[in-house]
């Protein structure tokens, strides 16, 4: 059946997989993800519209256990774009005719030799369509480079990639609470966004921590896009996830989401003609289209300095706690 171009189901998995301590476990967190995969898209086939946009969350494959690049190398569990990892899930993409977007791989690259990025990718039947590095890791723990501090980069910081079930963008985590990269996005043609989240509940509490729902109802509503927004629902120590993926359309409206932690699928149906139509046609709530650019003048500010690191560099916790010590400086003063 070929890829339906207005109206599809999308399945957030909120997978709740330990991390892992070498080569091997990542390759039993692949197979357990591809068994999620093929179970979501035959189940989700009788509700109506085809599966055809699969997403997973934050460090789905790796988890967490690791600090620092050096850490990872000797581990041997950094993923490369072009590693066995990425063409297992495009495989599965060509032979369920879906799109994956793969959560976030620790992703090395021979070209900045010393440090790790936080990658997401989407994969098709045709292969990788977008990759998205994080450009506001979690300060101070993520010591994964920021494109935007690595002096050089070349390469789109942005990208939106244009598919047959729409116009798709990537954010994740901690960037969400950037409103500029949504409002990036959306001014990019970005109309689905993807975020791939690792939203920890550090008061203990079942219910999933409310960010997941509030950021991105608002962010879809301020930039008429739709999200599909998925969490962890698992242990990754010292961290626990409380879950609370969920599908939000461009007025804000929770389409579907979870209350729960643990490994959960998640499915909305997004209709994506009814979206350009509502985008061509209304005169409210289109943020994109009634941005006061020269209103604000906050964007000129100086902010954290980009193109400080470099690519056979490394980051640190003190590094990253520097940076925000000098952000914290300019807004005191």
């Amino acid at each position: 059946m070929p890829i339906s171009l207005s109206s599809y189901t999308a399945v957030a998995i909120q997978t709740a997989l330990g991390s892992a301590p070498d080569r091997a476990a990542i390759q039993r967190n692949l197979e357990r993800v591809v068994g999620l995969i093929e179970g979501a898209v035959w189940g989700y086939a009788h509700w109506g519209y085809p599966v055809k946009l699969v997403a997973l969350p934050e460090f789905c494959l790796q988890g967490i256990p690791y600090f620092s690049h050096e850490e990872l190398e000797r581990h041997d569990v950094l993923i490369r774009l072009d590693g066995p990892e990425i063409a297992a899930l495009a495989s599965a993409a060509r032979r369920l005719d879906v799109f994956i977007a793969c959560g976030t791989v620790l992703e090395a690259d021979e070209s900045y030799p010393g440090l790790t990025f936080n990658t997401a990718v989407v994969v098709g039947p045709e292969g990788v369509v977008l990759r998205y590095r994080k450009v506001n890791p979690w300060i101070p723990i993520e010591t994964h480079a920021s494109p935007h501090a690595v002096a050089g980069y070349a390469e789109e910081l942005w990208p939106v990639a244009d598919t047959p079930i729409g116009r798709i963008g990537c954010l994740v985590c901690n960037d969400i609470l950037f409103p500029e990269t949504y409002r990036e996005l959306a001014l990019r043609g970005a109309e689905v966004v993807i975020v791939a989240n690792a939203l920890p509940s550090p008061w203990g509490v079942e219910q999933p921590t409310p960010w997941g729902t509030v950021v991105p109802q608002v962010r879809s509503l301020e930039n008429a896009v739709v999200t599909v927004n998925v969490n962890q629902g698992g242990a990754l120590l010292p961290f626990v996830f409380t879950g609370g993926s969920g599908i939000f359309d461009w007025e804000g409206r929770v389409l579907a989401q979870t209350a729960l932690a643990g490994e959960q699928l998640v499915a909305g149906h997004i209709h994506l003609a009814a979206l350009r139509e509502w985008r061509a046609r209304t005169y409210q709530h289109l943020g994109p289209a009634s941005l006061r650019t020269t209103a604000y003048g906050y964007l000129d500010r100086p902010g954290l300095t980009g193109g400080t690191v470099a690519p056979d560099g490394t980051v640190t916790g003190d590094d990253l706690r520097r940076q925000i010590d000098e952000g914290r400086a300019q807004l005191d003063g």
